[in-house]
């Protein structure tokens, strides 16, 4: 295990219609590429400050990613995914999420705005 050189592939099989609520990856950077299908990504802002309790979001951006598509997103970026249908895709990360923090929007407590 080397921190500096390692990377974590994860495989999806979305089978539509599916829509993810807004995350971070951490710590870490991520890539995402789609293979087939279409994942359509919405990039978030936080607009209050992060020692208060519920995250408010505004959305900044949004794009489709299609086949052969990928992006890049960096450490503590907050984005989510939609998936109007079957998509295939390919996350590599800079670390194995599952021994981190990430930040996960929770519908109860937080609060998104929508930009126009």
């Amino acid at each position: 295990h080397d921190p500096e050189t390692d990377v974590y592939v994860y495989a999806h099989i979305h089978e539509g219609p599916k829509r993810g609520k807004p995350h971070s990856h951490g710590a870490s950077w991520a890539v995402y590429g789609n293979i087939e299908g279409v994942t359509n990504m919405t990039e978030w802002r936080r607009v209050n400050p992060a020692n208060e309790e519920g995250a408010v979001l505004e959305a900044i951006e949004q794009y489709p990613l299609g086949p052969g598509d990928s992006r890049d997103y960096p450490p503590h970026a907050i984005h989510s995914t939609e998936h109007p249908g079957k998509a295939l895709v390919i996350r590599i990360t800079g670390t194995d999420l599952a021994t981190i923090p990430r930040y996960s929007f929770d519908p109860a407590k937080d609060k998104m705005l929508e930009s126009v």
